[in-house]
């Protein structure tokens, strides 16, 4: 008994030697696209002594399903070279009903190389593939080159995925070149690049992507989509005036100051031109101005976000003077607006006051006529009966005149 037991325990420790060289190296798990090809990268090792039985195998490679004692499948192609120890395998038209778990086999003719090795790869395809995976990039700067992947499945490289972008106007280049992922699965990846504008910003880049089938057609696109955010500081900054031509002294004009930015303009500040030099004059988006004759000149605004600043192009404001008289003028200008001002208040105000009443009146209206029906018709009733009543004693007293 102790014999026979020590004899099992020498041939297991025999096999463990044996088969200490046979490995396999295939993806734990592959993607696919159903009604299309999927290749399984694949490659192994055996022990040094079935080397030379290796390289007479021809035909020798069976790859099973569900078990290392699972059914031959025939629908494969091995790509690779055998003698290489490459199993690389195509398995055509795969479907969803093939899902499940193969493994590699050695069966060479007229040898005893006949070995499965036990490391199994999981193939899933289906119909509804993945979308594909978009670079993100938080933020550009105008002028900077930006370069966007779009990375896709790629298990049949015999009917590799399309790629379509949908990208902003400009100078833009597309490339595309295949991968391949840590676990063996192909990758393949199609590469954007462009010169990032001030165009560009809130504007989104789509990378959509469609599989050819082994029976001809494609699928639907699978799509993936990125907002672009470009930086940049101050630019077509200008200066705008309420008035054209010349103005007279007193008048009130208004500058405003409008630009773009990213982030947004945080400061505007407006300059003169006072003996030959620009002078600020004030803060803000608007400057308003009461005129005097000394106003007359050029004025230009700056805006200014964290990126930079820009100034506009001057703008020319003439003031006309009014023979001495622009104290008084200018008083009764402002008099003028100011009761202009009130009077249109006013109005505004005993108008809305009326509308007011006008609907409140209406309402009252409507609820005296809705209310109970039968006594307004018992008191026009009563009414009527009571003025009859008293025609016919009017009538009474009045005495027929005699023939």
């Amino acid at each position: 008994m102790a014999a026979g037991l020590k004899l099992i325990f020498l041939s297991a420790l025999m096999q463990g030697v044996n088969g200490q060289d046979w490995n396999v190296t295939v993806p734990l798990r592959i993607m696919g696209v159903e009604g299309s090809c999927v290749v399984v990268p694949c490659s192994f090792t055996l022990p040094v002594s079935y080397t030379a039985a290796l390289n007479n195998c021809s035909g020798g490679a069976v790859w099973r399903k569900g078990g290392i004692s699972g059914t031959h499948v025939n629908t494969v192609n091995v790509l690779g070279d055998l003698r290489q120890k490459n199993c690389t395998t195509l398995f055509s038209r795969f479907t969803k009903n093939q899902n499940n778990f193969y493994f590699f086999r050695l069966e060479c003719p007229n040898s005893n190389l006949k070995y499965t090795f036990t490391q199994g790869v999981q193939i899933t395809v289906a119909s509804d593939v993945s979308k594909p995976s978009l670079t993100s990039v938080s933020h550009m700067t105008m002028g900077d080159h930006v370069t966007l992947r779009c990375s896709a499945l790629a298990p049949c490289p015999s009917l590799p995925p399309s790629f379509t972008w949908t990208a902003p106007e400009g100078n833009k280049k597309e490339s595309s070149q295949v991968l391949k992922s840590s676990d063996g699965q192909m990758m393949l990846e199609s590469t954007l690049t462009f010169t990032a504008s001030a165009q560009h910003l809130n504007q989104t880049v789509t990378c959509s992507v469609s599989y050819p089938l082994s029976a001809g057609g494609s699928t639907e696109a699978f799509t993936t989509s990125h907002g672009l955010n470009v930086l940049y500081g101050p630019m077509n900054t200008a200066a705008h005036m309420n008035a054209s031509g010349p103005v007279s002294e007193g008048s009130v004009v208004f500058f405003s100051c409008s630009s773009e930015a990213n982030p947004p303009v945080s400061a505007y500040t407006w300059f003169s031109n006072t003996n030959g030099n620009m002078v600020k004059v004030g803060e803000g988006p608007i400057l308003p101005l009461l005129v005097k004759q000394a106003h007359s000149g050029l004025y230009e605004c700056q805006a200014q976000s964290v990126r930079g600043t820009q100034r506009s192009k001057p703008l020319l404001l003439e003031v006309i003077a009014l023979n001495g008289k622009t104290g008084a003028f200018t008083s009764i200008g402002l008099w003028v607006s100011i009761v202009c001002g009130v009077l249109t208040a006013l109005c505004i105000f005993s108008v809305a006051l009326l509308f007011y009443k006008y609907r409140s009146l209406s309402k009252r209206l409507k609820q005296v006529e809705q209310k109970d029906e039968n006594v307004y018709s018992d008191l026009q009733n009563s009414t009527m009966s009571s003025d009859y009543d008293n025609l016919q004693v009017h009538q009474s007293k009045v005495k027929t005149p005699r023939k």
